[in-house]
């Protein structure tokens, strides 16, 4: 569902963010959210929806 979240500082080589296709270059910070690779612009906002859902889930 996407609780599992991994943070990774540095890619073993240039990778691109899953929503915006940004490239990822190394030294630069990611996130690892369901396989997927995210920027760390992206990688918040995922987050963020994630634990809304996550929340709407708990009320139901």
């Amino acid at each position: 569902m996407g609780l599992f979240q991994k943070e990774k500082n540095v890619p073993k080589g240039n990778v691109r963010c899953a929503k915006c296709r940004r490239l990822i270059r190394r030294g630069q910070k990611y996130c690892i959210i369901d396989r997927k690779t995210y920027c760390e612009k992206c990688a918040k906002n995922e987050k963020e929806w994630r634990f809304l859902e996550f929340m709407d889930l708990l009320e139901d």
